[in-house]
């Protein structure tokens, strides 16, 4: 047990001195982006994301992707991203990145497998709708650290969230706030 506090500690120590910004994404931002390699060039568009849901903080492994050329689909190494602005910057795909869309074992695809899902918040012990994902950026890893459980995650989702923020501040300078509930206090049902 030890050993286990010890490690969140040090981790949170190198978070601490890291001085790479980090940065913190949603799901629906993630999908149906472009993926494009190091040159510019189209490879495909983003469908799904894998993690490994055992972890405190699931780790993204891999993307699957919808490929420009022939609409086949494919998994893709999540760490050969370059960077993350709109579009997903791929090093330069190998032939052997491409791999059939079935995850490994302990792998689940997280679009799939967790939004408009039900979940039980073990901190309130509720249940609860998963609206959207949020994930923390750290390097080039890309962690699973919140659910989005509230009615801001649902636009975002939808594409509205800018329009209805806009209303609510206007009409009622009212704010809307995204209802997180970390991941460690999340069981999948």
């Amino acid at each position: 047990m030890n050993s286990v506090i010890n490690c969140y500690y040090l981790e949170a120590m190198i978070m601490a001195i890291n001085y790479e910004p980090q940065v913190f994404l949603f799901l629906s931002e993630i999908l149906g982006i472009k993926i494009v390699d190091s040159e510019g060039r189209a490879i495909g568009k983003v469908l799904d994301l894998t993690g490994n849901i055992a972890e405190i903080y699931p780790p993204v492994l891999d993307i699957l992707v919808r490929l420009e050329k022939d609409k086949k689909i494919v998994l893709l190494p999540w760490r050969r991203v370059a960077e993350v602005n709109g579009t997903l910057i791929f090093h330069t795909p190998q032939p052997e990145d491409f791999r059939e869309p079935a995850p490994r074992s302990g792998e689940l695809f997280l679009k799939d497998t967790l939004l408009d899902k039900q979940v039980v918040d073990t901190d309130g012990a509720k249940i609860r709708r998963v609206n959207d994902l949020q994930f923390l950026k750290v390097h080039r890893d890309l962690y699973l650290v919140h659910v989005d459980v509230g009615f801001h995650g649902l636009l975002r989702r939808v594409g509205l969230e800018r329009s209805v923020a806009f209303l609510l501040r206007k009409l009622f300078d009212y704010t809307m706030t995204d209802q997180l509930i970390s991941w460690k206090f999340v069981q999948p049902l």
